[in-house]
């Protein structure tokens, strides 16, 4: 097993038991079984991604022989079908919960579901990889990418809490992440490194510039 599927199978886990360990020394005598339980279902989410792949396939729609096809592909039938499951998986599960109750925890959760998600489509990945995609390529920007992606559609779940009509922020978040991800797949797809790392500063400035705002709104509600 080389460095880049070491790396490819290890990044989501770490990076989930990283974000527990600081939750844990944050908040000592915090219940932590929500978070789990986001994390496993996020993990089973996949379970879904193996008829939608067999369909795509059999209708030819992975054939990416044209610019327009590509474009179809990673926005639509691989970003819009991976953001929408982490969506779902943060809706159903997490959002109503009483544990859930401003722009952070928004973020936690979102990152989370996307770290579990994320987990397994990894390890399918390495067993039935794209065509187009280099693993390497792969493996080393997922982690920031499935972070960057899950920050900004968690701050927009933390912002629906607060709101009266919250399906515009919901869906709000929702476009923005399946945005993020498909110039992120698309990257991949073109394998053009210099485009994906531009890509990937991009979206971390955008995350990041959405956790200083959530500390903040925290802190003037604290």
């Amino acid at each position: 097993m080389n460095m880049c599927t070491i790396l490819q199978f290890a990044i989501s886990p770490v990076l989930f038991i990283i974000l527990y360990m600081f939750l844990k020394f944050k908040y000592r005598d915090g219940d932590f079984s929500l978070l789990f339980k986001v994390f496993i279902i996020g993990l089973l989410s996949l379970l879904l991604i193996f008829p939608a792949d067999w369909i795509i396939h059999k209708a030819g729609l992975d054939s990416l022989h044209s610019f327009h096809r590509t474009l179809f592909y990673a926005f639509i039938l691989t970003a819009g079908l991976f953001e929408l499951l982490k969506f779902l998986v943060i809706r159903i599960y997490a959002y109503k919960d009483k544990r859930f109750v401003n722009i952070s925890d928004g973020i936690v959760y979102s990152l989370v579901a996307s770290l579990g998600f994320t987990t397994t489509y990894s390890v399918y990945m390495y067993f039935f990889p794209p065509e187009f995609i280099k693993q390497c390529t792969y493996a080393w920007s997922i982690g920031p990418a499935a972070v960057s992606m899950a920050v900004v559609m968690g701050f927009f779940f933390g912002i629906a809490q607060k709101r009266r009509y919250s399906i515009i922020d919901l869906l709000t978040g929702l476009f923005a992440a399946i945005v993020l991800h498909g110039v992120y797949r698309f990257c991949l797809l073109y394998n053009d490194k210099t485009m994906l790392l531009m890509a990937l500063i991009a979206m971390a400035f955008i995350a990041l510039v959405l956790v200083v705002k959530a500390i903040r709104s925290g802190s003037q509600s604290a």
